[in-house]
């Protein structure tokens, strides 16, 4: 669930408290969480348990700007929730250099890089700067952000790189022969992967199978969807991969989704906190066919932790629609969301929505697949898609 609503919270004209207090500012946070945030119960947040910690961590900070990425640390701590979060003028925004690491195997592994960094798929991360990358992995991991373990590893993977924009780190890296070897990398920024102009891509895998790639929910139209899917409509089996789609528009997935049903489909169910009380308001997101023709043959999608937002709600609507999920579980989190305004420019974007996925709430589980898949070292050094193969095999049987 990805739209953002502009309504406002807290008076930014209201009396600031002194920077030299920033537990006041603490209070008007902690009550905008109480009476927007959908379900803090159900992010462990039964009592004051965390306003009391980060009341203790921040009570000797006399500088308000030095106690906010503390309060909003914590806060993403405790709600593993992407749609909510802090940003103010001056917030520290860390870099990491142009990989994609990941925990494969007990072991953090570059799954992918540009070609002229020096460092291969697969090779092995050893040390950071000096100091043993699993170690320091393994210290982050328990308050990393995520919902399921498999988002808390990635983002664990992701931290321990991190430093300010533009600054150099030297990693120590095992090669797929056994070869130790130091790059010095500039923190430009995460690395993406190569990414074509489209993004929607299809191709034919066999003479029954069709494959479609969608990157993101938004820059395209369903009619140029079904410029991809008008030659596989006659085919057995469809594969359709939204790994690392990370969301967008809500209602560009529910009309995708209207291609592969022939009758109303309920795609999520989204539970809103009327501000200030605790009645919740239930909403019904339902995706109708879209016709003049459904696709009739067997679909699979692919899934994984970088899933998220609208593309949850799509991976939903699949699901009750009847495709096998493969791969790993999506991020989870709640939805939609608001910008309130607290004081001395801080804004807190809120979510609105509890929503259930499926049977299940999503916010601390994510989707889970119906075939679980994860990776290898080796598949990653050889650039076997593992999910990919299971997924065909799946739609053979």
């Amino acid at each position: 669930m990805s739209r953002i609503l502009l309504a406002r919270g807290a008076d930014p004209n209201a009396p600031m408290p002194p920077s030299g207090q920033p537990l006041g500012f603490l209070d008007i946070l902690w009550g905008e969480l109480k009476d927007n945030y959908p379900m803090m119960e159900y992010a462990g947040a039964f009592d004051d348990s965390w306003y009391e910690a980060c009341k203790e961590e921040i009570q000797d900070i006399n500088d308000l700007y030095a106690a906010l990425p503390i309060m909003d640390r914590m806060l993403v701590q405790r709600l593993h929730d992407y749609h909510t979060g802090m940003s103010w003028g001056g917030k520290p925004h860390y870099s990491t250099p142009p990989l994609q690491l990941r925990l494969i195997e007990n072991q953090i592994v570059v799954t992918g890089c540009p070609n002229d960094v020096g460092v291969t798929r697969g090779d092995i991360l050893l040390e950071i700067d000096g100091a043993g990358a699993k170690d320091r992995c393994d210290t982050v991991v328990p308050d990393a952000f995520g919902a399921t373990r498999y988002v808390k590893a990635k983002t664990a993977c992701r931290t321990i790189v991190q430093g300010e924009a533009d600054s150099e780190v030297t990693l120590k890296l095992r090669n797929q022969e056994g070869e130790d070897y130091d790059v010095l990398l500039k923190r430009t920024g995460y690395w993406g992967g190569p990414r074509s102009s489209s993004v929607v891509s299809s191709r034919m895998i066999d003479d029954d199978t069709g494959y479609i790639s969608i990157r993101s929910w938004g820059r395209f139209s369903p009619e140029e969807f079904d410029e991809h899917l008008e030659p596989m409509r006659n085919k057995a089996r469809l594969i359709i991969d939204v790994r690392d789609n990370g969301g967008g528009s809500d209602n560009l997935a529910e009309k995708i989704i209207g291609r592969f049903i022939t009758e109303d489909v309920l795609v999520s169910i989204g539970f809103q906190r009327e501000s200030g009380t605790e009645m919740y308001k239930k909403i019904f997101f339902v995706a109708p066919p879209r016709g003049p023709w459904c696709y009739a043959g067997k679909v699979a999608v692919l899934t994984n932790s970088g899933c998220a937002s609208a593309c949850e709600h799509f991976v939903s609507g699949m699901f009750e629609a009847g495709a096998l999920l493969v791969g790993t579980p999506t991020t989870g989190a709640c939805g939609w969301s608001k910008m309130i305004d607290l004081p001395a420019g801080v804004s807190l974007r809120c979510s609105l929505t509890f929503p259930l996925h499926g049977k299940v709430p999503s916010p601390l589980h994510g989707m889970k697949p119906h075939h679980l898949v994860e990776p290898t070292i080796e598949d990653i050094r050889t650039g076997r898609d593992t999910v990919l193969e299971t997924a065909l095999a799946l739609l053979s049987e």
